[in-house]
Formats: C-alpha cells, structure tokens, sequence
C-alpha cells in the first residue's frame, strides 16, 4: 500500500527554481546545500510519523548530518549542485525507498 507524500515534501515539489538553480560559485551552491539540509532536518518527524521509522528522529537527523559533512570538502559548484539535486530527488523518493532510510 503506498501512502501519500505529506504535504511538507509535496510542496517542495513545486519549488522548480530549486530543481533547476545553476549557481555561479562555491558559496552560493553551499546555500542551496544548505536549505536543503534545513528543509530534510523539518521533514524528519514527519517522515518518521507517517513511514512509521524505526529509529529516532534524532538519529534520523545524526544520520542526515553525517551524510552531509561526508560532502563537505567538495569545493566544485557544479558537484555541489548535483549532490543537492540528488538529495532533493532522494528525499522525494522517500515514500519508495524507506529501507534506505535505515
């Protein structure tokens, strides 16, 4: 049975300047780096509400922030702005893809 994407993930959906911003240097792809951070740390407790996760949302939350600082020395722009589509476009695929969560 799938369930419905919730609402917070559903309206970062239609959020097109955030699939398709190209930045023009280090510091501006680490903004969008950032308000993707900032909007998955929101999206925790929720996700664990409805996909009912079996861990906490803080370990949820400890795990995000491993992955991100994993990312940390990259330095490229454009490396940048694929890591952050690609954990945008992760994050949506949540409802399919809750065993990776883990």
């Amino acid at each position: 049975m799938s369930k419905a994407i919730p609402f917070v993930l559903e309206s970062w959906a239609a959020d097109s300047a955030f699939h398709l911003h190209i930045s023009r240097s280090v510091s501006e792809a680490r903004l969008q780096a950032l308000r993707l951070y900032r909007r998955t740390l929101k999206a925790c407790p929720e996700i664990k509400k409805i996909y009912q996760v079996p861990i906490s949302v803080e370990e949820m939350r400890k795990k995000l922030r491993l992955d991100f600082e994993r990312h940390s020395h990259v330095d490229d722009p454009v490396m940048i702005d694929t890591l952050v589509l690609k954990g945008f476009n992760d994050l949506e695929e949540v409802p399919n893809n809750q065993d990776d969560i883990l």
